[in-house]
């Protein structure tokens, strides 16, 4: 999470911030199966507590949260600044981009 991100949340906070950053190798997923780690890791975790704003940071990120929202935050706002898509790429994996910017709730 980027520092400045991070101040200025805590600056403008009218009450403590606990931020937990969450990092995800996904250079090495190929398949919906291979989010399985990922997942079980976030869950232990962030297991018993309570968030209140979920913030991916890269088009990867958020692609991982679209993907496993209902299964890891349900309630959660998601905001994400830019729609994304992704194609499959020949060589493996996915080709992530964020076009024209939007707000969304995670829908």
């Amino acid at each position: 999470m980027a520092a400045s991100f991070r101040a200025e949340l805590i600056k403008r906070s009218p009450k403590p911030i606990d931020l937990y950053e969450v990092s995800l190798d996904t250079a090495r997923v190929q398949t919906p199966e291979d989010d399985a780690p990922f997942i079980a890791y976030i869950q232990a975790m962030l297991a018993g507590r309570k968030l209140d704003l979920i913030v991916p940071v890269s088009a990867p990120s958020a692609f991982f949260v679209r993907g496993n929202r209902q299964l890891l935050f349900p309630t959660t706002p998601v905001p994400i600044v830019g729609r994304l898509s992704f194609t499959p790429n020949p060589g493996g994996g996915y080709v992530f981009r964020f076009t024209r910017p939007v707000a969304t709730n995670g829908n």
